[in-house]
């Protein structure tokens, strides 16, 4: 069947008004995602932590609430509001920076510091002042800040291991060694067939320190998903896992992860005026 000339156009104008049509609606799809807008942006986890702190939410809706006002055209709104949240004292830890280990190893050696620990505190405060470039340039400037050198059949030795970072720090506090040395003394016992002499070492490094949250390698999201496990506050789930970790029960923390969260149950609270009656009502 031919088409007239005109019912042709009017097909055309139909067809580039419905595609028209389906790709605004696509656009608007697409910039109705204000979380995937905030992990487009600058803007870091410790920000959004700080935002959750300050206006009483979870990590997840300050994301949220971040991207809506980047999508919304009101970022410069941001500063001030993370500004607020430093006024108020809050502050991020070690465990809300995306860096590792490695990363403080290095900074420490670049920025002079007499520990690590000086260097991740260091991180976690450049971050919680929006100064995350300062950690990124110093990283990226500073490629050739190599470590000791170390055995590295040893250091893969204790990568295979079952002992964990915290268990090279108690080590390195007991022989007041750096870390990546620690790590190799204790893959050195164990290629060297004396890794039963371990458990000895550790309890007596006990003695001489303990281990924080930050040094067990968990996510804030690890501590909250352990504080419903363990039906606690989510500052007391983080002490009770550094406590695990320093007595070398990693195991028990990795066991409550692995399991299903437990919803706290929802508190009854009589108000006045309805308050049950004595005796039964009788």
């Amino acid at each position: 069947m031919r088409l007239s000339p005109r019912l042709l156009r009017r097909l055309t104008a139909a067809l580039m008004l419905s595609s028209a049509l389906t790709l605004a609606t696509a656009s608007a799809e697409a910039a109705n995602d204000p979380v995937g807008a905030f992990l487009s942006s600058q803007y870091t986890y410790c920000d959004a932590k700080l935002v959750a702190g300050l206006w009483k939410i979870s990590i997840d809706d300050a994301k949220a609430e971040i991207g809506r006002k980047i999508e919304g055209g009101y970022a410069g709104n941001i500063a001030p509001i993370l500004q607020q949240a430093r006024d108020a004292s809050l502050t991020c830890e070690w465990a809300d920076v995306p860096h590792g280990y490695d990363d403080a190893e290095r900074l420490a050696r670049v920025w002079n510091m007499d520990s690590v620990e000086d260097a991740k505190a260091k991180i976690a405060w450049l971050y919680t002042q929006g100064d995350s470039a300062s950690v990124l340039n110093a990283l990226a400037d500073n490629p050739a800040a190599v470590a000791p050198q170390v055995d590295d059949a040893a250091l893969d030795a204790f990568y295979a291991s079952a002992y964990t970072y915290c268990d090279a720090k108690l080590i390195g506090a007991l022989w007041h060694i750096d870390m990546t040395q620690a790590k190799a003394e204790i893959g050195q016992k164990i290629l060297n067939g004396y890794g039963d002499n371990l458990p000895q070492i550790l309890s007596a490094a006990r003695l001489e320190a303990q281990c924080d949250f930050s040094d067990t390698g968990l996510s804030y999201s690890d501590a909250e998903k352990l504080a419903s496990v363990w039906g606690v506050p989510v500052v007391q789930a983080k002490d009770k896992a550094a406590h695990h970790y320093t007595q070398g029960n990693s195991a028990a923390v990795q066991a409550a992860l692995a399991g299903p969260a437990t919803p706290r149950p929802t508190p009854i609270v009589n108000t006045p005026g309805n308050q049950p009656p004595a005796n039964g009502g009788k």
